[in-house]
């Protein structure tokens, strides 16, 4: 507490808005909640007002960050699939876990691994090597959507 009120006072000093949150209790969050709030209302509304004086209307771009970006690189009679989030993807997916291979083929799918590997020409049954692991290339439009696990990558 003592730790708290000498940056409280500081915060103060330099005219910086100051919440004391517990991550552990979630006490103080409504009130840094309430002034996040806020302070995006304020700046929308600081945006609407300099498009209106400027006659220029602000345009947003969203750029993925890296760590969604993934390579599909030929290799043997296989594809091996070079990226951080998606190899981490598989490397915190429990192997032995029917449920959770299905979750991983979904999130493969969603993040676009499935059709890159269709892009470069991978068929069903089409060896795939992530992160130390290899799959058998099922697309979404094979009868049968569950994921293979072979035991062993090939060297």
């Amino acid at each position: 507490e003592e730790a708290s009120a000498r940056l409280e006072e500081y915060a103060a000093e330099r005219e910086i808005p100051y919440f004391a949150v517990s991550a552990v209790t979630g006490e103080g969050m409504d009130p840094l909640v309430l002034r996040v709030g806020e302070m995006v209302r304020e700046a929308r509304t600081a945006a609407i007002r300099e498009e209106a004086a400027t006659g220029h209307e602000a345009h947003y771009i969203h750029k993925r960050s890296d760590r969604r970006e993934f390579r599909v690189v030929r290799e043997n009679e296989g594809w091996r699939i070079v990226g951080r989030n998606i190899e981490r993807m598989v490397i915190m997916t429990e192997r032995d876990n029917e449920e959770a291979l299905a979750f991983l083929q979904k999130r493969l799918v969603k993040s676009g691994v499935e059709k890159a590997l269709e892009e470069a020409g991978a068929l069903d049954g089409d060896e795939i090597y992530i992160a130390g692991e290899t799959f058998m290339f099922e697309s979404a439009l094979a009868s049968d959507p569950e994921v293979q696990f072979i035991e062993e990558e090939p060297e």
